[in-house]
């Protein structure tokens, strides 16, 4: 499910490199948009589950993956509703300095695992878990979850227990067996 309805135009052409510096402006972009965002979607009755900010074909893009507080399904009209009145908030605080599509979704069936919280949610589940360094050998998991304890994930992978700092999580999310014909594909 994707809605997108607001495009921003800004005067200003910026040129950012992409280097360390372009990730860290990023970074604090993306912050302060999640600090905006989170309270008023929760007056809403959603939840914020990962947020994006990308250069695609040309165009910038800022992609926001919500899901119903309460669990229920997330309508279109639930993505237009919240399209609506952040895009109105992010005219009003002047938060991004450029042309921008604002896109507001759902997170799918492969939903980004982000927050702590969200590692205990789905302990049981199947994940793909990628670390912003080595920790001993590996940078790379793919397997059981089994939860969250005192900032550390706890996962399983080929019957090895791993322990994952939180600090050092890059990106994780479900993994989702998809039936095709008599054939079970791993998303």
């Amino acid at each position: 499910m994707l809605y997108t309805n607001h495009v921003f135009e800004v005067d200003v052409v910026e040129r950012w490199a992409r280097g360390p510096f372009f990730f860290i402006m990023e970074e604090a972009l993306l912050q302060k948009i999640e600090t905006l965002a989170s309270p008023v979607l929760h007056q809403m009755g959603y939840r914020l589950v990962e947020r994006e900010f990308l250069n695609e074909h040309g165009q910038w893009v800022l992609r926001l993956y919500i899901e119903r507080e309460a669990d229920e399904k997330l309508t279109i009209d639930d993505c237009q509703k919240a399209s609506h009145a952040l895009g109105d908030l992010f005219d009003v605080e002047d938060v991004i300095q450029r042309a921008y599509t604002l896109e507001i979704s759902s997170p799918g069936i492969n939903r980004p695992l982000r927050y702590q919280g969200d590692f205990q949610r789905f302990a049981g589940a199947e994940i793909r878990l990628k670390t912003r360094y080595p920790i001993g050998e590996r940078s790379n998991y793919k397997g059981t979850l089994e939860g969250i304890e005192n900032s550390e994930i706890k996962m399983t992978v080929d019957g090895m227990h791993f322990v994952i700092p939180y600090d050092a999580l890059l990106r994780a999310h479900l993994i989702k067996e998809i039936a095709v014909g008599k054939q079970k594909k791993m998303n």
